[in-house]
């Protein structure tokens, strides 16, 4: 097996790239605008959280957040990140209540 992890340069030197590296990235080259606000950030793992954290730093107001997961330390984690969260037990439980939310935004 062979594993590839990119790496770049961060303050404190080299690090392994992670999700928050990629929001930054993207509100960079794309233009997101983050800061304002108004950002979802869903996920279902650990490897979610600094992904959360970013978009959390761009706009800690602004941002809510929604994980699938019984884990209680990650919804502990999740929700020390972002208070503004909630859990769902199951993908289909999310993506229910996102199409429940589309219909009443038309």
């Amino acid at each position: 097996d062979i594993e590839i992890i990119l790496t770049i340069e961060s303050e404190g030197g080299i690090k392994d790239f992670d999700k928050g590296d990629g929001v930054n990235l993207l509100n960079e080259r794309l233009d997101l605008q983050l800061s304002a606000g108004g950002s979802l950030v869903c996920g279902d793992t650990f490897s979610d959280l600094p992904m959360l954290e970013a978009a959390v730093k761009k706009a800690p107001q602004g941002t809510k957040a929604v994980f699938v997961t019984e884990d209680s330390s990650l919804e502990e984690k999740m929700r020390n990140l972002c208070p503004d969260s909630i859990t769902v037990p199951r993908p289909d439980v999310l993506v229910s209540a996102l199409n429940e939310i589309s219909k009443n935004g038309e």
